[in-house]
């Protein structure tokens, strides 16, 4: 007698895949374009610091719904507000430069953790820019979003969720289509601000 094998013993006897390195290799076209579109940014001198947390601004306020709920739900973590940090940061730079967004609409995501992975590893990103020299001289006291580092530790949850168990159900192709998305707001909101900013 020939026995149909479940889809659970289907799926756990499919080889396991490095969501991580997936991720990484996957995106890292966008991963680069969001890294030179940011540099861009005249970050010397207050109105280019005030065009690059905007448009860091305007991209977490479209994704602060996943990342409140996942990394509090799923990864059980604190989940900084970066959206608020980001807010009295641009408000104590200068008050001609209003602290709400433009606004850009994110889509329906598909798989939070692919999001998350964006989001949190974007954390990671800033610990390297503020090691760059005099940072606390050039921006003072407006360094709440760049000096927070409560990310690396959702980033660091987010590949023990990988790891673990839960990180076998999920699809690496909708992993990749969240984080192509949540990258591609990243990339939008930076060229809007350029854009206001000329």
């Amino acid at each position: 007698m020939i026995l149909s094998a479940s889809p659970q013993t289907c799926a756990s006897q499919r080889p396991r895949v490095d969501l991580r390195a997936h991720l990484r290799a996957a995106t890292r076209p966008l991963h680069d374009e969001v890294d030179a579109l940011y540099a861009a940014f005249d970050r010397r001198t207050a109105s280019g610091h005030a065009c690059f947390l905007r448009a860091q601004l305007a991209a977490w306020t479209a994704l602060a719904a996943p990342w409140r709920g996942f990394v509090s739900s799923t990864l059980g973590c604190s989940a900084p507000d970066y959206p608020g940090m980001l807010r009295d940061d641009l408000g104590e730079i200068d008050q001609a430069w209003p602290a709400d967004p433009f606004v850009v609409t994110a889509p329906a995501v598909i798989e939070p953790a692919g999001v998350i992975y964006v989001l949190a590893g974007s954390r990671l990103g800033i610990a390297a820019m503020r090691k760059e020299p005099g940072w606390n001289d050039l921006y003072g006291r407006a360094g709440r979003f760049m000096n927070d580092q409560q990310g690396g530790k959702v980033f660091k949850a987010l590949l023990r969720h990988f790891d673990a168990d839960a990180g076998a159900q999920l699809d690496p192709g909708r992993l990749c289509e969240a984080a192509e998305m949540a990258f591609g707001l990243f990339i939008e909101t930076a060229r809007l601000q350029q854009e206001a900013a000329r």
